[in-house]
């Protein structure tokens, strides 16, 4: 079977070399990196994980923390997250906050944590109390945490900014906006970027426009039929989730209203139904695959003993035909 010192002959470089290329690919050269890999795939080596951890105190294992996987988003991220960590030697295993609070033995045997916008702003500071700070801890968040913590900013109030403007550029001129509660902070940040936008057009916002409820396709579906029943519609919604955007979809061409020349309606997160739904869905983009990508090279670099840092994400608006007819990108 073959080991290390296989590789390092086989590749001609040292086993220090080659240790270090299993711990991270890109920090060796890459003429040394395409060595190894052909050595590698040459001698069928499988790395060790259970001799990497009695070399390095390790479990590699890391715990991903999201909102429930129910919704569609959170999934992928969950997916793009234990990739990006799997081709760093790790397993990564899923705790969501729809289950019991956190405790501290939820974090016994992992190396790390990773917490994808969880749509509570204290969640990341109460895991690093939990863990006594000794954990890394690296946050994918609307605000930066408190404390001495890796983090990845998304700006989301920026994506409900883009929506709410694109409606306003699309001629609408009665706005409503469909999200959670305002006890959560992420719900927080959409509607307050919806309401900047609106006013910076000149738009008034009525309170009947505003519908607070469950972040769900059920949640969208009675917001509709809550504009259907006054009777009195707006002729754009802003909602925070593609889900509950489709479930106002759903509702409103059901009543026979069309869409988007009666009421445009706008998404925000991207994930795969806004692309197949009829009319399909124009939604503000996050860049998942990067974003999850960086939360994992600053969560390894953190377990390497390196400072904290922190990266900055902005988000795309995908139009799409339910605001303009066509697809397009703005």
């Amino acid at each position: 079977m073959a080991n290390i010192k296989g590789v390092a002959a086989k590749a001609g470089l040292s086993v220090a070399c080659v240790s270090k290329y299993l711990k991270n690919p890109e920090s060796v050269l890459p003429s040394s990196r395409e060595r190894i890999e052909a050595a590698i795939a040459e001698l069928n080596y499988i790395p060790s994980v259970a001799a990497q951890s009695l070399r390095t105190k390790r479990s590699y294992t890391v715990k991903a923390i999201t909102e429930s996987i129910r919704n569609p988003f959170f999934a992928e991220a969950f997916e793009y997250i234990r990739l990006a960590l799997s081709r760093q030697g790790y397993t990564t295993v899923l705790q969501t906050t729809d289950a019991k609070p956190a405790e501290p033995a939820d974090f016994a045997g992992v190396d790390g944590v990773i917490i994808c916008l969880v749509d509570d702003g204290e969640t990341a500071d109460r895991v690093a109390r939990l863990t006594g700070g000794k954990l890394p801890v690296v946050s994918i968040c609307g605000v930066p945490p408190a404390g001495d913590l890796s983090y990845v900013l998304v700006d989301i109030e920026g994506g409900a900014r883009a929506a709410t403007r694109h409606l306003g550029q699309c001629g609408k001129k009665r706005l409503a906006y469909v999200g959670g509660s305002e006890d959560c902070y992420l719900s927080t940040l959409k509607r307050k970027g919806f309401a900047e936008a609106a006013g910076e057009m000149g738009i008034v916002l009525r309170p009947e426009d505003i519908f607070e409820g469950p972040s769900s396709f059920q949640g969208g579906t009675a917001a509709a039929e809550e504009m259907i029943r006054r009777g009195q519609f707006p002729d754009g919604i802003v909602c925070e989730n593609d889900i509950i955007a489709a479930g106002c979809l759903r509702m409103l061409l059901d009543h026979g209203v069309k869409v988007p020349e009666e009421i445009a309606v706008t998404g925000f997160d991207n994930i795969l139904i806004a692309r197949i739904l009829t009319p399909s869905l124009t939604s503000a983009a996050l860049q998942m695959e990067e974003i999850c990508g960086e939360a994992c090279r600053l969560l390894v670099d953190r377990m390497d003993g390196k400072p904290a840092a922190c990266s900055r994400f902005g988000t795309e608006l995908m139009i799409r035909s339910s605001t303009v007819g066509r697809e397009q990108t703005e």
